[in-house]
């Protein structure tokens, strides 16, 4: 069975759930997209930018993200590279 890759781009003011100093208070959260983090396939990607903009450095987010230099830019590379763009 082929898996589908999934990547969650995180942009927005939903950096801050990310943020180590808001653990305790995101602790559910964290808990669910850590889960998915442990399946195959399933990746979080942070928008550098804003965690910048938002007063984050890199080192301020938890573990499970990886961090990209722009949260538009990366959801457009994964397009072009026939990803698709599911929202709210």
């Amino acid at each position: 069975m082929e898996y589908q890759r999934i990547t969650v781009v995180i942009h927005g003011d939903a950096v801050h759930f990310f943020a180590k100093k808001h653990i305790a208070k995101n602790k559910e959260i964290i808990k669910r997209f850590s889960g998915l983090t442990h399946l195959e396939g399933v990746s979080l990607s942070v928008c550098k930018l804003r965690a910048k903009k938002l007063g984050y450095k890199p080192n301020d987010l938890i573990g499970i993200v990886n961090i990209v230099p722009n949260g538009d830019a990366e959801i457009i590379h994964l397009q072009q590279q026939g990803r698709h763009y599911i929202t709210q």
